[in-house]
C-alpha cells in the first residue's frame, strides 16, 4: 500500500552509491515510484569502494530495513577493536585492548553492498549513464535535464550524488571548504611478507602514529591487508598533489620518506609496501550551516554533509539519512512532504552538526606534535 504523503508521487534519486541505493529500496516498500539516475554506465563501475565498518543504528539498520540483513557477508573482527598509539620513535604511549571502548563493527565490502541494494531494486529503478545537469520547477514539478539531453519529470528530488553534489546549489550555496589537512591513502596487501614487524604492531586492530605535526593511521581490514592513511596538516590546498607524481609509486616514496624525517624506520616499511598512493585533500562543511526547506528538493549522505572521518562514518551517516528520510516521507502525521522533509532535515543538521564538532576537537590529536601531548 502506498503510503499518504507519497500516493502518486514520482521520486527522483540522483546518485546510486549506498544512501541512494537504501533510500529508493526503502520507498520502494512504501509503495512510492522511484528512479534513481547515475551518471556511471553500469553497476559495477559506480559501486566502488574497499572494506567498510557497518555501526550499529546506521549501515546495520538500513541493512535491517531493506531486507538485506543476513544477504550481505560480514566480517566479525573483535579484535579490530584494539587502539594503539606510537610516537615516531615507535615507543608505545597507549593501547587500548579490544571491547574496552564497547562492541566491534562488523565489515563488509562496500561493492557487495550496492550490488546487493541495487539488485533487489523493480526493473527499471536503475537509469544508468545519466549525468545530471540541471532541474527546473515546470507545472508545479521538477524537470531533469541530464548532459546526454534526456529530461524526465518528478515530484520529489533527493540529492545523494556525493561531496560534489550538484543538487546542493539549489538549496544552499555553503560549499565544503578544506580543512587545511592532506591525507595520503596507501593500501599494502601482504603485510605478514613486506611489513612484518609493523604488521605485528597493528594487531588486527589500529595504530595511531603521531609527531612533528604529522600522523599515520593503520587500520587492518577483514582480508589481513593494511589501510593506511598519512596526514599531513597545515598544507595548502592541492600543494602536495601538485608537488608530487602520484603515478610515480617509488617518487611518493620519497616523498613521505621527507615529510616524515626523523621517524622510525619501520614505518618507512609501511610507505614501500603500498601498492599505490592517492592524495585525498580533506574537506568538511560547517557544522553550522542550514539552509531553507524546500517542499520537494533535499540532500542526503555526503551531498547534505561532508565529514572527515578514517572509520566509515560518512558512509554510516549516509545510509542512515536514508533511513530517517524514508522514515519521515513515510510517517502519516505529517500534513505534507515540505513538513517531512523540514522534520529530517532539522535531525540530520543537528546530528551531523554534533559529529561535526567531534571530528573538530580531535583533530588536534592527528596533528600533535608529540602523541604524549595529544593524550591531554
Amino acid at each position: 500500500m502506498v503510503k499518504e504523503l507519497l500516493y502518486g508521487k514520482n521520486v527522483a534519486i540522483i546518485g546510486a552509491g549506498p544512501a541512494g541505493l537504501t533510500l529508493a529500496n526503502l520507498l520502494q516498500q512504501q509503495g512510492a515510484r522511484v528512479r534513481v539516475y547515475e551518471r556511471e554506465p553500469d553497476a559495477l563501475t559506480a559501486a566502488r569502494g574497499g572494506t567498510m565498518e557497518l555501526h550499529a543504528g546506521a549501515a546495520l539498520k538500513a541493512l535491517a530495513q531493506t531486507g538485506l540483513e543476513g544477504k550481505v557477508a560480514l566480517v566479525h573482527r573483535p579484535e579490530s577493536t584494539r587502539l594503539k598509539m606510537y610516537d615516531k620513535y615507535k615507543a608505545l604511549v597507549l593501547e587500548v585492548p579490544p571491547g574496552a571502548a564497547g562492541g566491534h563493527h562488523p565489515e563488509a565490502d562496500r561493492k557487495e553492498i550496492c550490488l546487493a541494494l541495487a539488485a533487489s531494486l523493480a526493473p527499471g529503478t536503475l537509469q544508468w549513464g545519466r549525468h545530471f545537469k540541471t532541474l527546473a520547477i515546470k507545472d508545479n514539478r521538477y524537470e531533469l535535464q541530464f548532459m546526454q539531453g534526456q529530461s524526465e519529470t518528478a515530484d520529489i528530488v533527493i540529492g545523494a550524488d556525493g561531496a560534489r553534489s550538484s543538487i546542493r546549489p539549489f538549496l544552499t550555496p555553503v560549499q565544503a571548504m578544506y580543512s587545511g589537512s592532506t591525507l595520503i591513502h596507501g593500501v599494502t596487501a601482504d603485510p605478514v611478507k613486506t611489513c612484518p614487524e609493523l604488521y605485528a604492531m597493528v594487531q588486527q586492530g589500529t595504530l595511531f602514529a603521531v609527531g612533528n605535526g604529522k600522523s599515520i593511521i593503520v587500520q587492518e581490514k577483514g582480508n589481513s591487508s593494511l589501510e593506511f592513511y598519512c596526514s599531513i596538516g597545515a598544507t595548502p590546498e592541492g600543494e602536495l598533489a601538485a608537488a608530487t607524481n602520484f603515478q610515480d609509486r617509488a617518487a611518493v616514496v620519497q616523498q613521505l620518506e621527507t615529510l616524515y624525517a626523523g621517524w622510525h624506520p619501520v614505518f618507512y616499511e609501511l610507505f614501500a609496501s603500498a601498492r599505490a598512493f592517492v592524495p585525498r585533500a580533506v574537506y568538511a562543511t560547517p557544522a553550522t550551516q542550514h539552509w531553507k526547506t524546500q517542499p520537494n528538493l533535499t540532500l542526503i549522505g555526503d551531498a547534505a554533509h561532508v565529514i572527515p572521518s578514517f572509520a566509515s562514518a560518512g558512509v554510516n551517516m549516509a545510509m542512515l539519512d536514508a533511513c530517517e528520510l524514508a522514515a519521515q516521507l513515510g510517517n502519516s502525521s505529517h500534513k505534507s512532504i515540505g513538513a517531512a522533509i523540514s522534520a529530517y532535515e532539522q535531525e540530520m543538521l543537528a546530528r551531523t552538526a554534533r559529529v561535526q564538532l567531534e571530528v573538530r576537537d580531535s583533530e588536534h590529536i592527528f596533528h600533535a606534535h608529540t602523541s604524549t601531548a595529544s593524550l591531554y
